[in-house]
């Protein structure tokens, strides 16, 4: 489900001795994908993403796309086809080992468009993005 991230994104744990920890929370899954327009000289786009259980980043990928878009929209959401398989993989991974996902894994997404598009599919479609088929 993309989502957009919330305002608080602090809220670190950490022991009586000052020292930070991570607190694992695997039925929580959050995932944060970003992507940047055109940035290399032959104007391919660059996707991150990161996933995190509770306080704690698990995974973190960083990424040249190998297509060229005709929108930041576009390649945030190449973005989060690039991160998607990880994201999967852990989930499955997790149940194997036997912890449930017992929630649905939140994908934060910071480009409005795209969570309109991934909420309402085409009707949300604009003049660049007439293209995409979701």
């Amino acid at each position: 489900m993309l989502k957009t991230p919330p305002e608080d994104m602090s809220g670190e744990s950490s022991s009586p001795a000052g020292n930070h920890f991570f607190t694992v929370n695997p039925h929580e899954a959050k995932s944060w994908v970003d992507a940047s327009f055109s940035t290399h000289c032959d104007m391919m786009s660059h996707t991150g993403g990161v996933m995190s259980l509770g306080k704690g980043v698990i995974c973190a990928s960083s990424k040249r796309q190998r297509i060229n878009t005709k929108s930041s929209t576009e390649a945030e959401i190449v973005g989060i086809n690039h991160v998607l398989p990880q994201i999967l993989w852990t989930c499955y991974f997790l149940e194997a080992q036997g912890y449930p996902v017992l929630k649905p894994t939140n994908i934060y997404q910071d480009n409005m468009r795209t969570i309109l598009l991934g909420k309402n599919g085409k009707a949300s479609n604009g003049q660049r993005t007439h293209h995409i088929n979701i």
